[in-house]
C-alpha cells in the first residue's frame, strides 16, 4: 500500500501536470504505482456522441488507444455507468457489473483481456451537461478487484485529480485564446495599439509599427507618445484618445470614435478608438496598465494590401493555390481580364476558376463571393 511520502509525490506531480503537458506521462505513472498498474488515463467524454475530446494515457500501444477511440469508447459499460455518477464518485468492477456480466461483456473480451489487463478503478472528475471526465486505473490480468484500501486511497485523490483537470483545461482554454487573439493581432494588415491612462503606447501591433513608421503618414513615437506632424490631426485624435479613456474610467459616455488623419498622399488613414475597462492585469489576455483603464487604437489604412491569407483559404474552403490567387484578385478589385492580362492565362480559365470559386464558397455571383471572402472582423495579411 502507498506510503504518504509517496502519496504526497504524486500530488505534486499531479499538479505539476497542469502546469506542462511534458509533465503527465511522469505523473500518471507516479499514480499508478500507488495501484500497482502501469496503465492509467484521463479522459474527457463528449456526452452527446461519446467520442474523447481529450485524452491523456500511460500504458496502452497507440493501435489500442486508436481501437478505443474509433469503437470501445462508445460502447465501454464503464462510460455509461459512470455518465450516471456524480462528480467525485469512485466506481469499480463490481460498483456496476456481476462477474458473470462482465465474462460476457464485449468491452471486456475484446479490448481489454486481449491488452492484458481486465478490472479498474476509477473517479469522475467532470460531469456536467455536456462532458463526462474519468481518471481510470486498469489493473493488469492476475490482479483481483480493488480492495477497500485502494478505494479509499482513490476517494483520497479523487479532489485533487479533480481540480488538476479542471485547471488544465481552463489553461488550455486561455493558451487557445491567446493564439488566437495573437494572431488577429500579429497579422492584421489593421494596425493596432494599445494605450495606458496617460495615452502612453503599451504595445503595437507590426502593422500599427509600419503605418507609424512610414514618413508619408506623418506620424511618429516619441516617448512612449504617438505624435502627428499635422496639428489639427494632432487636436482631433488627441481628444479621441482622451474621450475613450473618460469612458473607459467610468466618467465618458463614448463607447468608441473614430477621426480621419489627413496625409501628403493617398485616401486619410481612419483611426477608431475603443476604451477598455478598467483593471490590473489582464482583461481577456489584453495588456492592461497597473495604473489604470486603457484604449485600444484601430489604425486603418486603405492603402495597404488587405485580403485573407491563401492557406486560411485553402482550409476554409478547399481552395487550390491558383483559385487562391483569382480570388485575391479579385478581392483587391481587379476584373477577370485585367487579372487574365497580369497573369498570363486565358479569360476561359480565369472564368473557369471563379466558377469553382462560387462553387466551393456557396456565393451565386460575384458579388456574393467577395462578401463571403470579406465576411471577417479582421483584413489579414497574406
Amino acid at each position: 500500500m502507498a506510503t504518504e511520502v509517496q502519496y504526497s509525490q504524486a500530488l505534486e506531480k499531479i499538479y505539476a501536470a497542469t502546469l506542462s503537458e511534458s509533465f503527465w506521462p511522469d505523473a500518471l505513472k507516479t499514480v499508478g504505482k500507488l495501484f500497482d498498474s502501469d496503465f492509467t488515463h484521463f479522459e474527457v467524454l463528449e456526452k452527446k456522441t461519446g467520442t474523447p475530446v481529450f485524452f491523456r494515457n500511460e500504458g496502452a500501444s497507440e493501435d489500442a488507444l486508436d481501437l478505443y477511440v474509433s469503437h470501445y469508447a462508445a460502447i465501454s459499460p464503464r462510460s455509461a455507468f459512470g455518465e450516471a455518477q456524480s462528480e467525485g464518485h469512485v466506481s469499480f468492477d463490481h460498483d456496476m457489473l456481476s462477474e458473470s456480466e462482465i465474462d460476457k461483456d464485449e468491452f471486456y473480451n475484446d479490448f481489454m483481456i486481449p491488452q492484458g489487463y481486465k478490472y479498474f478503478i476509477s473517479a469522475n472528475l467532470i460531469n456536467n451537461a455536456d462532458l463526462f471526465s474519468v481518471f481510470s486505473i486498469q489493473r493488469p490480468l492476475g490482479q483481483d478487484h480493488a480492495s477497500a484500501a485502494e478505494i479509499a486511497l482513490m476517494r483520497r485523490l479523487t479532489p485533487h485529480l479533480s481540480q488538476a483537470m479542471k485547471i488544465h483545461m481552463r489553461m488550455a482554454i486561455q493558451n487557445a485564446e491567446h493564439q488566437t487573439r495573437d494572431l488577429l493581432v500579429g497579422h492584421s494588415t489593421t494596425g493596432v495599439a494599445f494605450l495606458d491612462v496617460t495615452g502612453r503606447v503599451l504595445i503595437l501591433n507590426p502593422a500599427a509599427e509600419d503605418i507609424i513608421s512610414d514618413t508619408r503618414n506623418g506620424m511618429d513615437v516619441r516617448d512612449g507618445q504617438i505624435l502627428f506632424g499635422n496639428a489639427a490631426n494632432a487636436n482631433q485624435t488627441n481628444r479621441l484618445i482622451a474621450d475613450a479613456i473618460a469612458t473607459a474610467a467610468g466618467t465618458g459616455l463614448k463607447p468608441a470614435g473614430a477621426v480621419l488623419i489627413h496625409r501628403a498622399e493617398g485616401l486619410p488613414l481612419t483611426v477608431i478608438a475603443v476604451p477598455l475597462p478598467q483593471a490590473t492585469g489582464e482583461v481577456e489576455g489584453l495588456p492592461i496598465s497597473p495604473t489604470g483603464p486603457t484604449v485600444a487604437l484601430l489604425i486603418c489604412d486603405p492603402n495597404r494590401a488587405r485580403g485573407l491569407p491563401d492557406s486560411l483559404l485553402r482550409t476554409v474552403f478547399g481552395l487550390t493555390p491558383a483559385e487562391c490567387r483569382v480570388a485575391q484578385a479579385l478581392a483587391a478589385g481587379q476584373t477577370p481580364g485585367e487579372y487574365a492580362d497580369m497573369a498570363g492565362v486565358g479569360i476561359r480559365t480565369v472564368r473557369t476558376h471563379i466558377s469553382r470559386l462560387l462553387a466551393k464558397t456557396g456565393a451565386r455571383n460575384r458579388i456574393e463571393l467577395m462578401r463571403t471572402l470579406g465576411g471577417i472582423p479582421f483584413d489579414f495579411e497574406g
